[in-house]
């Protein structure tokens, strides 16, 4: 539904353009398809590369900090996720995690350097290896941005607008 009303909406009013997707299920995604030369041009005359998924970098175009804020949201909202933990503290029984993990090891580097001027407090984890429903390897890295304290910061700078996060962080709050 997200997916629907946000972003098909968004390529809709930005470039004109009816997307083709599908849901992979078992991948937990969507596969998007996209046949747009003029919008491939215009991503790379942005200096956003038509580079494979396991080479991605925060584009150039991204360099003031409103325009950064929205990216690391638009970000966040399709590859990440809010996790609320339960911690068993009686004090502290709850524990929030913004997390986001990608084949790509250089953006997970730039998130975490961006993050980190940000005044966020971020942990990394570079090099997981995973075995997928087939059986098959995969080698993934992972930023997570945890605590209340790095959630307010969150909520304050970037925000949330997927509802999916949305929700849990009602329920958190």
């Amino acid at each position: 539904e997200y997916f629907d009303k946000t972003i098909l909406y968004l390529f809709k009013t930005l470039f004109n353009l009816n997307l083709k997707y599908r849901v992979r299920d078992k991948q937990n995604s969507i596969e998007v398809v996209v046949g747009s030369k003029g919008l491939f041009n215009y991503l790379k005359l942005l200096g956003i590369s038509p580079a494979p998924k396991y080479y991605k970098q925060i584009p150039q175009p991204v360099n003031t900090p409103v325009i950064l804020n929205h990216f690391l949201r638009g970000l966040f909202d399709t590859d990440g996720c809010l996790s609320i933990s339960n911690k068993r503290n009686p004090e502290f029984p709850f524990y929030p995690r913004i997390i986001i993990a990608q084949k790509c090891k250089e953006l997970i580097q730039n998130l975490e350097k961006v993050l980190k001027m940000m005044g966020f407090s971020v942990y990394s984890r570079y090099n997981e290896t995973l075995a997928d429903s087939r059986g098959n390897f995969h080698t993934r890295h992972r930023l997570e941005i945890n605590g209340t304290q790095n959630l307010n910061n969150w909520i304050e700078k970037v925000g949330f607008h997927n509802p999916r996060n949305l929700s849990k962080l009602n329920k958190y709050i």
